[in-house]
């Protein structure tokens, strides 16, 4: 039984809408990307701060690193909604009509705008190649389904 996790408190509202500000300032924090002049030791640091800051507000109290994966995973959600909500788009007829389920709230819309809308659509002008099978009479293409 020493082995069982004890959930502490969700992280609050509040703090995501920190977090996501305070990356929206720090604009090498955010991209992730490490030069002479933004170290991996500057980023530790940040994160540190950033840390204290969201720990002395109500709600949840974690580590740095706890506050980098709770980042990693606001952003992975908005770009699956952002994801899920074109391909709804683009199905027949405009979508099924289940719009209200699909709507970005408007910190995953902030954050989503963060990220950008490559990383969570893809290149516009990359090609997706097909994928054929000799011997085969099924036809694979990457962005469509299986034809036969």
């Amino acid at each position: 039984m020493a082995d069982r996790k004890i959930k502490g408190k969700s992280v609050t509202y509040a703090q995501k809408e920190a977090l996501v500000e305070f990356l929206e300032n720090n604009v090498q924090l955010k991209k992730g990307k490490f030069n002479s002049q933004f170290t991996h030791k500057n980023a530790q640091q940040l994160w540190e701060q950033i840390a204290s800051n969201l720990n002395s507000m109500i709600g949840a109290n974690k580590t740095a690193d706890k506050w980098r994966k709770c980042w990693t995973d606001m952003k992975c959600n908005a770009k699956t909604k952002s994801v899920d909500l074109k391909k709804n788009l683009r199905k027949t007829g405009g979508g099924s009509g289940k719009t209200d389920e699909l709507e970005l709230a408007p910190l995953e819309e902030k954050i989503a705008t963060l990220i950008g809308d490559v990383p969570i659509f893809g290149h516009p002008n990359t090609v997706e190649p097909s994928i054929t099978f000799e011997g085969y009479e099924i036809v694979m293409d990457t962005t469509d389904n299986i034809l036969l």
